[in-house]
Parts: C-alpha cells; sequence; structure tokens
C-alpha cells in the first residue's frame, strides 16, 4: 500500500491493477466497542467520504477541539462498469468534544507514507505446482479360476 502524504498530493500510481483506497480512524463507544480503522478502495465510498469530508473542512473553523459525528443515513444506487454498487449517504450531524480515547493522531505510520519515490513492485512470477509422484500401477486381479466372464476385460 501507498499512502498518500497529503490530501491534495496524490502518490503515484505503482502499477496496473491498484486502486486508490483511503485509511481513516473512526469512533464509536456504541458501535465499535471505540476506536476503529475504516479503510476502503471503493471509488463510491470514497466519493461518499470526500462528500462529507467538505463539509467538515467548511464547518471545523466554528468548532476548535470538537470533532464531528458522522451518520450514515442512507444509500444511492450507482451504475458503473461492475453493474449496480452502492454509495453510502453520511451527513455530519453535530460536533463533540473528542473523546478522550480517540489520538490526535494519523492512523497511518509515518513510515507507510510516500516520500517521492514509487516504490519497485515485486513481479508476480508464476510457481508451478507441486508434482505429483507418480501412480504405482494398478495391481491386476489375479483371474478367477472356471469364470471367464469375471476375467474378459471391457
Amino acid at each position: 500500500m501507498i499512502i498518500d502524504p497529503s490530501l491534495d498530493h496524490a502518490a503515484p500510481s505503482p502499477g496496473e491493477g491498484f486502486k486508490r483506497g483511503f485509511v481513516l480512524a473512526v469512533y464509536s463507544r456504541k458501535f465499535f466497542g471505540g476506536l476503529a480503522e475504516l479503510a476502503s478502495v471503493s471509488l463510491h465510498m470514497g466519493n461518499a467520504v470526500r462528500e462529507v469530508y467538505q463539509v467538515f473542512e467548511a464547518q471545523r473553523g466554528d468548532h476548535p477541539g470538537e470533532v464531528p459525528v458522522i451518520a450514515a443515513t442512507g444509500s444511492e444506487a450507482m451504475k458503473d462498469k461492475y453493474g449496480t454498487n452502492y454509495k453510502p449517504t453520511f451527513e455530519l450531524v453535530k460536533w463533540i468534544a473528542r473523546p478522550a480515547e480517540l489520538p490526535d493522531a494519523s492512523p497511518v505510520e509515518a513510515s507507510e507514507l510516500w516520500r517521492g519515490a514509487a516504490p519497485a513492485t515485486p513481479q508476480a512470477t508464476h510457481v508451478p505446482p507441486p508434482q505429483a509422484a507418480p501412480a504405482a500401477p494398478a495391481a491386476t486381479p489375479a483371474p478367477r479360476p472356471g469364470n471367464d466372464l469375471a476375467n474378459a476385460e471391457f
């Protein structure tokens, strides 16, 4: 995983087949038992988070020392190349004092941030399955005396 160094500075894609994602620290005593990490590479989830983040940015100057309470209020069907997927609808419903258990720190370690050079991505190599041991020749049953049908091969 490559983490963008900031919201306005995207890390380069490490290659084909990778998706842009995000990691958030979320907190709810009731629903998560405290602090949890929310991560996703879903385009629709990312857009929903981006939309509620714009509301947060517009209001946060009026709420020093507080954190937003975000509610999932529904979903919207989105048709894309994969069929119908659902974009959650988030709403900033109120501001509260930061719970003591919620650290004021990024959920991402500094060592995970992109620092200017795309990391070398190991190329996938085919590893053949182990070869099966040669099968032992099937034992030929001993002929039964006096029963030609039993000795016939079909």
